[in-house]
């Protein structure tokens, strides 16, 4: 949800957007306190924009892997955004064994120790979407012995009556103790009854197909001289003037480097690498 890096004399300062309506937790709680449960087309509006945003990471090869209420944040338009990838990670081999995220949203692999897929993510959807519908999470225990028995076995109470059968088997369909049980978000967003909610809440233009792929950043390599990290950096996307005009400063900031007592002209690394290839070519 960044929007773009800003430096300002040497100061890096990140602009955001701000989620006006805070995040799906708030809102459980906030009905949790009234004792009121939310509506159902609330529920199903944030869900399919969350399996929208799943599917364009899991196609990136991305676990989300901390999937849950407080990530999920919310507009007062009714957008729903997927954030917070503190530990998410891009699974090269298609499998992960890190075990981390949120007791109550883990899924029953990452409790036991095992290699996960994406479709652990799908499992912490169904958790996320259970306590939308019922404001409490689908397993509960007084200890963590307790909870992991509870996520091992797949059992949760019912979901209560004044909501739709296809909501509860949404629940039911990711909810699934077997991954290969689960659906992925493709096969969801198949569903006849994703369709037509999606037909019904959104607008044509929600659901035109997406760009091309996300091109993934490589591993930066932090250099042991940091006055040199600019160059190692994305280089930004803003447009033509704007990125001349901080070239023009970062040339500057390089050319009158002080360390306090005396300033010192710093080479170009580039115009050095470029030296010592027509050096090495001759």
């Amino acid at each position: 949800m960044v929007s773009k890096p800003v430096t300002t004399n040497l100061v890096l300062s990140i602009i955001m957007e701000f989620s006006d309506q805070g995040d799906l937790f708030q809102l459980i709680s906030k009905h949790s306190k009234l004792q009121q449960y939310i509506q159902e087309d609330t529920i199903w509006a944030i869900f399919i924009q969350v399996v929208r945003g799943l599917k364009a990471l899991h196609e990136a090869q991305i676990f989300h892997r901390d999937l849950k209420s407080a990530n999920i944040f919310l507009s007062k338009d009714g957008t729903a955004k997927l954030g917070d990838m503190n530990v998410s990670k891009v699974a090269k081999k298609g499998l992960l064994y890190t075990q981390t995220g949120t007791p109550y949203y883990a899924s029953p692999e990452v409790w036991k120790d095992q290699p996960y897929d994406r479709k652990s993510d799908i499992w912490s959807l169904g958790c996320v979407i259970y306590e939308a519908i019922t404001l409490k999470p689908p397993f509960r225990a007084e200890d963590m012995q307790g909870l992991y028995k509870r996520v091992l076995k797949g059992q949760y109470p019912k979901i209560p009556s004044i909501f739709s059968s296809e909501l509860a088997q949404i629940v039911k369909l990711m909810i699934q103790v077997d991954p290969k049980q689960r659906p992925d978000c493709r096969q969801i967003l198949s569903l006849p009854v994703v369709k037509s909610k999606c037909d019904r809440l959104f607008p044509e233009s929600f659901l035109e197909e997406p760009g091309p792929p996300m091109n993934l950043l490589s591993t930066i390599r932090v250099p042991k001289n940091l006055l040199y990290l600019t160059d190692r950096l994305p280089k930004p996307m803003y447009d033509k003037e704007e990125k001349g005009r901080r070239e023009r400063e970062e040339e500057l900031r390089r050319h009158t480097h002080t360390d306090g007592r005396t300033s010192q002209m710093l080479p170009d690394l580039n115009k050095e690498e470029r030296s010592n290839t027509l050096k090495i070519n001759k």
